[in-house]
């Protein structure tokens, strides 16, 4: 399965923000990337529809490869959009240090960034992805495994970690038998397009009281700090920032589903 109708140009728009198709194609129409909107809004309502048989509950989404559109030019795209009834966002805080490759000689690489999976390659086709549900937090529905170190190097004691966690939910999903679909880390691109979608349909921002850690991205070490990189919302502004990665009541990770075969 792969999005169809997309190109490198915005096209006028006329769709209904307050439907999730209507504002994820708009979306991809204000990255640059719709070329036929008929192609590309029945290429996502079919996938959003597929998505029903999952196995899972969660919040759809555009899932987009660094080779499509980068996560900094995705927040840089979101920053610059005219949104309905002249709605204004403030400008996204990014710890550049960290998130942008060049910037310095820490950080992460480009190569670290838009992955599906820890380690992965990020070579996959545009697709549907669902956010998955989880029963952490009322508040934060998207984070799962609230309470947890990261890793195991911000373990004090002998205890289980988020990555952990993260492992045994995806062999617990794929031990349950889904034939066309299996499951990955949420990541912080992802965070990006759902929050984008949002802010079409005049929703409030996803991690406005929770922090997300990015568990597709390995820890690095910026200003003698050993990190890995995390996702917020402060009020309506969007947050890409670090985390030290210790147990926090307010700091989960998130899950996502979406196709097995990603080839083109």
């Amino acid at each position: 399965m792969t999005i169809e109708g997309l190109r490198t140009a915005p096209q006028p728009s006329e769709v209904d923000m307050s439907d999730l198709i209507g504002a994820s194609v708009e979306a991809l129409n204000v990255l640059g990337l719709v070329e036929d909107r008929d192609m590309v809004t029945e290429s996502v309502a079919a996938e959003f529809k597929a998505l029903g048989q999952a196995g899972r509950t969660g919040e759809p989404y555009i899932q987009l490869p660094r080779g499509v559109i980068t996560l900094d030019d995705l927040v840089q795209a979101s920053d610059n959009v005219s949104y309905a009834n002249d709605r204004k966002y403030p400008e996204s805080y990014v710890y550049r240090e960290l998130w942008t490759p060049g910037v310095g000689t820490e950080g992460y690489k480009a190569e670290d960034l838009d992955n599906l999976t820890l380690g992965g390659d990020g070579n996959f086709v545009p697709h549907a992805r669902l956010a998955v549900h989880g029963p952490a937090s009322d508040q934060e529905p998207l984070l799962h495994f609230l309470g947890m170190p990261f890793d195991a190097k911000s373990v004090k004691r002998k205890e289980p970690t988020q990555l952990q966690a993260v492992e045994e939910a995806v062999a617990t999903y794929r031990a349950e038998g889904h034939k066309d679909f299996a499951m990955t880390a949420l990541n912080s691109k992802a965070v990006g397009f759902i929050a984008l979608t949002r802010r079409f349909k005049g929703e409030a921002m996803p991690m406005t009281w929770g922090f997300m850690r990015d568990a597709t991205l390995p820890r690095t070490t910026v200003g003698g700090d050993s990190v890995v990189g995390y996702v917020c919302s402060v009020g309506d502004r969007f947050n890409l920032y670090r985390s030290r990665g210790y147990a926090r009541s307010d700091d989960g990770v998130g899950l996502s589903v979406g196709p097995k075969d990603l080839k083109s």
